[in-house]
Protein backbone atom coordinates (compact mmCIF):
# COMPACT_ATOMS: atom_id res chain seq x y z
CA UNK A 1 0.00 0.00 0.00
CA UNK A 2 1.11 3.64 -0.69
CA UNK A 3 2.38 5.84 1.81
CA UNK A 4 -1.05 8.49 1.38
CA UNK A 5 -3.31 4.89 1.89
CA UNK A 6 -1.67 4.49 5.40
CA UNK A 7 -1.49 7.63 5.98
CA UNK A 8 -5.22 8.08 5.54
CA UNK A 9 -6.01 5.14 7.50
CA UNK A 10 -3.92 6.19 10.56
CA UNK A 11 -5.41 9.48 10.66
CA UNK A 12 -9.24 8.04 10.56
CA UNK A 13 -8.09 5.62 13.54
CA UNK A 14 -7.18 8.90 15.36
CA UNK A 15 -9.87 10.45 14.50
CA UNK A 16 -12.26 7.63 15.31
CA UNK A 17 -10.84 6.63 18.70
CA UNK A 18 -11.26 10.06 19.85
CA UNK A 19 -14.92 10.55 19.10
CA UNK A 20 -15.81 6.89 20.48
CA UNK A 21 -13.58 7.95 23.46
CA UNK A 22 -15.48 11.04 24.18
CA UNK A 23 -18.82 10.20 23.40
CA UNK A 24 -18.39 6.54 25.62
CA UNK A 25 -16.48 8.93 28.03
CA UNK A 26 -19.88 11.27 28.35
CA UNK A 27 -22.07 8.46 28.46
CA UNK A 28 -20.14 6.30 30.99
CA UNK A 29 -20.43 9.10 33.54
CA UNK A 30 -23.49 10.09 33.75
CA UNK A 31 -25.80 9.98 37.00
CA UNK A 32 -28.09 7.36 36.37
CA UNK A 33 -26.23 4.67 34.83
CA UNK A 34 -25.44 2.20 38.08
CA UNK A 35 -24.01 -0.98 37.57
CA UNK A 36 -23.17 -3.78 39.96
CA UNK A 37 -19.80 -4.82 41.18
CA UNK A 38 -18.54 -8.41 40.42
CA UNK A 39 -19.12 -10.73 42.67
CA UNK A 40 -20.97 -8.34 45.27
CA UNK A 41 -24.72 -7.06 43.78
CA UNK A 42 -25.46 -4.86 46.79
CA UNK A 43 -22.44 -2.58 45.72
CA UNK A 44 -22.69 -0.42 42.47
CA UNK A 45 -19.67 0.51 40.72
CA UNK A 46 -19.02 3.93 40.50
CA UNK A 47 -18.83 6.00 37.20
CA UNK A 48 -15.13 6.71 37.38
CA UNK A 49 -14.66 2.96 38.01
CA UNK A 50 -17.19 1.84 35.44
CA UNK A 51 -14.49 4.23 32.91
CA UNK A 52 -11.94 3.04 33.98
CA UNK A 53 -12.32 -0.11 33.41
CA UNK A 54 -13.82 0.73 29.48
CA UNK A 55 -10.96 3.31 29.24
CA UNK A 56 -8.22 0.31 30.41
CA UNK A 57 -9.58 -2.06 27.66
CA UNK A 58 -9.91 -0.25 24.98
CA UNK A 59 -6.40 0.78 24.86
CA UNK A 60 -5.05 -2.36 25.63
CA UNK A 61 -6.65 -4.22 22.51
CA UNK A 62 -5.18 -1.39 21.22
CA UNK A 63 -1.74 -1.36 22.52
CA UNK A 64 -1.74 -5.29 21.85
CA UNK A 65 -2.87 -5.06 18.66
CA UNK A 66 -0.02 -2.43 17.96
CA UNK A 67 2.81 -5.22 19.60
CA UNK A 68 1.52 -7.49 17.71
CA UNK A 69 2.37 -6.19 14.51
CA UNK A 70 5.42 -5.20 15.57
CA UNK A 71 6.14 -8.53 16.54
CA UNK A 72 5.04 -10.42 13.26
CA UNK A 73 6.36 -7.83 11.17
CA UNK A 74 9.88 -7.30 13.03
CA UNK A 75 11.44 -3.86 14.26
CA UNK A 76 12.99 -3.73 10.55
CA UNK A 77 9.96 -3.48 8.75
CA UNK A 78 9.29 -0.97 11.46
CA UNK A 79 12.19 0.78 10.74
CA UNK A 80 11.84 0.36 6.80
CA UNK A 81 8.50 0.91 5.61
CA UNK A 82 6.55 3.61 6.88
CA UNK A 83 3.32 1.81 6.78
CA UNK A 84 4.19 0.13 9.42
CA UNK A 85 5.74 2.60 11.14
CA UNK A 86 2.32 4.81 10.77
CA UNK A 87 0.47 2.45 11.68
CA UNK A 88 1.86 1.43 14.94
CA UNK A 89 2.12 4.66 15.50
CA UNK A 90 -1.48 5.59 15.16
CA UNK A 91 -2.33 2.23 17.20
CA UNK A 92 -0.17 3.79 20.20
CA UNK A 93 -1.59 6.94 20.53
CA UNK A 94 -5.12 5.81 20.07
CA UNK A 95 -4.33 3.60 23.12
CA UNK A 96 -3.05 6.48 24.59
CA UNK A 97 -6.41 8.34 23.82
CA UNK A 98 -8.61 5.84 24.48
CA UNK A 99 -6.73 5.20 28.21
CA UNK A 100 -6.64 9.25 29.24
CA UNK A 101 -9.01 11.46 27.67
CA UNK A 102 -12.16 9.70 29.03
CA UNK A 103 -10.89 10.29 32.20
CA UNK A 104 -10.08 13.83 31.70
CA UNK A 105 -13.72 14.72 30.21
CA UNK A 106 -14.75 12.91 33.11
CA UNK A 107 -12.74 15.34 35.37
CA UNK A 108 -13.86 18.20 33.40
CA UNK A 109 -17.86 17.37 34.30
CA UNK A 110 -17.27 16.88 37.67
CA UNK A 111 -15.32 20.28 38.16
CA UNK A 112 -18.78 21.81 35.89
CA UNK A 113 -21.29 19.73 38.17
CA UNK A 114 -22.25 17.69 35.14
CA UNK A 115 -21.68 14.43 37.16
CA UNK A 116 -20.85 14.36 41.25
CA UNK A 117 -17.55 12.50 42.57
CA UNK A 118 -17.35 11.80 46.47
CA UNK A 119 -14.34 12.28 48.54
CA UNK A 120 -13.31 8.63 47.76
CA UNK A 121 -13.42 9.06 44.00
CA UNK A 122 -11.27 12.47 44.59
CA UNK A 123 -8.54 10.78 46.56
CA UNK A 124 -8.78 8.00 44.01
CA UNK A 125 -8.32 10.52 41.17
CA UNK A 126 -5.28 12.41 43.19
CA UNK A 127 -3.40 9.06 43.91
CA UNK A 128 -4.48 7.45 40.49
CA UNK A 129 -1.00 9.42 38.63
CA UNK A 130 1.31 8.24 40.69
CA UNK A 131 0.96 4.51 39.27
CA UNK A 132 1.84 6.45 35.93
CA UNK A 133 5.19 7.62 37.50
CA UNK A 134 6.33 4.09 38.47
CA UNK A 135 5.38 2.06 35.43
CA UNK A 136 6.79 4.97 32.98
CA UNK A 137 10.34 4.79 35.10
CA UNK A 138 10.37 0.84 35.37
CA UNK A 139 9.17 0.89 31.18
CA UNK A 140 12.44 3.04 30.75
CA UNK A 141 14.74 1.54 32.62
CA UNK A 142 14.05 -1.53 31.61
CA UNK A 143 14.25 -0.64 27.60
CA UNK A 144 17.73 1.16 28.80
CA UNK A 145 19.13 -1.74 30.34
CA UNK A 146 17.76 -4.03 27.64
CA UNK A 147 18.98 -2.07 24.10
CA UNK A 148 22.70 -1.03 26.25
CA UNK A 149 23.15 -4.89 26.54
CA UNK A 150 21.71 -6.28 23.40
CA UNK A 151 23.75 -3.13 21.13
CA UNK A 152 26.79 -2.96 23.32
CA UNK A 153 29.16 -4.15 21.05
CA UNK A 154 27.82 -2.29 17.72
CA UNK A 155 28.53 1.02 19.98
CA UNK A 156 24.97 2.34 19.21
CA UNK A 157 21.15 1.38 19.03
CA UNK A 158 19.35 1.01 15.70
CA UNK A 159 16.37 4.03 15.21
CA UNK A 160 13.59 1.60 14.84
CA UNK A 161 14.53 0.18 18.59
CA UNK A 162 14.21 4.53 19.83
CA UNK A 163 10.87 4.84 18.57
CA UNK A 164 9.26 1.44 19.70
CA UNK A 165 10.77 2.45 23.26
CA UNK A 166 9.00 5.47 22.86
CA UNK A 167 5.66 4.18 21.99
CA UNK A 168 6.10 1.34 24.76
CA UNK A 169 6.71 3.94 27.46
CA UNK A 170 3.80 6.44 25.84
CA UNK A 171 1.80 3.49 25.84
CA UNK A 172 2.75 2.15 29.68
CA UNK A 173 2.28 5.84 30.97
CA UNK A 174 -1.32 6.00 29.39
CA UNK A 175 -2.69 2.31 30.63
CA UNK A 176 -1.34 3.21 34.27
CA UNK A 177 -3.79 6.18 34.66
CA UNK A 178 -6.74 3.67 33.96
CA UNK A 179 -5.31 0.63 36.03
CA UNK A 180 -3.89 2.89 39.30
CA UNK A 181 -7.90 4.32 38.85
CA UNK A 182 -8.84 0.46 39.24
CA UNK A 183 -6.44 -0.08 42.09
CA UNK A 184 -7.54 2.72 44.14
CA UNK A 185 -11.43 0.86 43.72
CA UNK A 186 -10.10 -2.25 44.71
CA UNK A 187 -7.88 -1.27 47.35
CA UNK A 188 -10.36 0.93 48.98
Amino acid sequence: MSNLLWMVISIMTAIGVTAISVSFSIAMTRPAAHAAVPGNSALPTAPMQRLAITACASSFVFAVTGTMIVLLEGPGAYHGRAGVRLLVSMLALAAAISATVPIWIARRRAARGHIVLDERDEQILARAPGCQAVSTLVVAAAWMIALTEVFWSNGHVPIAFIGLSFWCILVVWALALPAGLLLGYRVR
